[in-house]
């Protein structure tokens, strides 16, 4: 008989597991491919979009692409937590969106296993092989991916945690604050000006400034070069442009300029980070 695949990943992009401090906060992000955040040990809080969770141990939620999320501790717990991100286009992941799962017994060894796997088999964090691997590796990862999926399918216990609200404040300036990160990532690959950044969000400079040291702990053109450096870097990573091709596409004007800036974001020449751990 044919066999049919209900999920088939694609693509598994990285896997990490996190001891952050109980201070730990991360802006957040937003990509085109799934992302999963297990909590193993301690609380967590989680923003997806517009929506406010707090996650506790045996709680994963799935992010799905193209979706706004960031974490941090409470400032009382150090949370221990499995992140996990993956390329799946099957049409039974629309299950996931939106959903909170609290992990069974088999399915936290189902996930012990993948990360058991990475662990003996590649590099933690942007997923690599390591020199040394067993035959198969990759499809023993994949296979048991989508089985802890499926398991996931099959036997769901949907958390029916609660979204809480910030005040209309706090709402409102994260409204602001995604405005102006979408701004910046539509000139990415330009020189965008504080005073474009301005007029585009209709914000006044001094407002905007205070507004990102605020939130941000930066100053929005400094952030708009991290934005851009990131991109420098997963072009690095990447390995098929030169440095100077790199400099050209994000429209730097000149080498020199482009590593000049790079250093003082990553505090590490290009050539430093291409040779670099970090890459992996």
């Amino acid at each position: 008989m044919k066999l049919n695949n209900t999920i088939e990943i694609n693509e598994i992009i990285t896997f990490y597991y996190f001891d952050f401090s109980k201070n730990y906060s991360y802006d957040g992000e937003k990509h085109d491919f799934w992302e999963i955040v297990y909590v193993d040990k301690g609380k967590l809080e989680v923003r997806a979009d517009n929506c406010y969770y707090t996650l506790y141990a045996n709680n994963m939620i799935f992010h799905q692409p193209n979706e706004f999320h960031s974490l941090k501790a409470d400032g009382k717990t150090a949370p221990n937590v499995i992140v996990m991100s993956f390329v799946c286009t099957s049409k039974a992941m629309d299950f996931f969106k939106k959903k909170i799962f609290k992990l069974n017994k088999q399915q936290i060894s189902l996930l012990s296993n993948i990360a058991k796997e990475i662990k003996l088999n590649f590099e933690a964090g942007y997923i690599k092989k390591k020199h040394s691997f067993n035959i198969g590796c990759e499809q023993i990862l994949k296979i048991k991916t989508e089985e802890f999926l499926i398991n996931c399918l099959r036997y769901n216990d949907i958390n029916n945690l609660k979204p809480y609200k910030l005040n209309m404040t706090i709402n409102r300036e994260n409204n602001r604050i995604d405005n102006i990160e979408q701004i910046l990532m539509d000139y990415l690959y330009d020189n965008i000006s504080l005073d474009q950044v301005s007029k585009l969000s209709n914000l006044s400079k001094p407002y905007l400034q205070d507004l990102f040291k605020r939130t941000k702990k930066t100053s929005v053109m400094r952030y708009y070069r991290s934005l851009r450096m990131d991109e420098a870097k997963r072009m690095i990573r990447e390995k098929n442009l030169t440095f100077t091709e790199i400099s050209q596409i994000l429209n730097f004007g000149s080498i020199h300029h482009f590593s000049k800036q790079f250093k003082d974001i990553v505090n590490m020449t290009p050539t430093e980070y291409a040779k670099s751990t970090l890459l992996y």
